[in-house]
C-alpha cells in the first residue's frame, strides 16, 4: 500500500475532524428536536419536529457517519511507521 504524503494525510485528518464534529452537531440537533417534539402540547409542532428529524436523519446522519468513518480509516491506514499506522506502530513513546 502506498503511503500518502504529509499534506494529504493532514487534509484527510482535517476532513475527518470537521465531518465528525458536524456529525456530533447533527446528533445534538436531533436530540433537541426529539425533546421539543415530546415536550410540546401541540400535535402540529410535534409532527413538525419528528418530520424534521426524519429529514435530518435520512439526509445527514448516514452520509456524515460514513464519511467520518472512511476518512478516519484512511488516515489511520496511511500513517507512517507500521502497517496499521497508529494501531500497528512499534515505535516506543519514550
Amino acid at each position: 500500500m502506498r503511503q500518502l504524503t504529509r499534506p494529504t494525510r493532514r487534509a484527510v485528518l482535517v476532513v475527518h475532524v470537521v465531518v465528525s464534529v458536524g456529525w456530533l452537531g447533527v446528533t445534538c440537533g436531533l436530540i433537541t428536536l426529539a425533546i421539543a417534539g415530546a415536550a410540546t402540547d401541540s400535535a402540529e409542532a410535534a409532527e413538525a419536529a419528528y418530520r424534521a428529524m426524519k429529514v435530518f436523519g435520512d439526509w445527514l446522519v448516514i452520509p456524515l457517519s460514513l464519511l467520518a468513518l472512511s476518512a478516519g480509516w484512511s488516515w489511520l491506514w496511511a500513517r507512517p511507521g507500521g502497517s496499521l499506522g497508529i494501531a500497528g506502530s512499534t515505535r516506543s513513546s519514550g
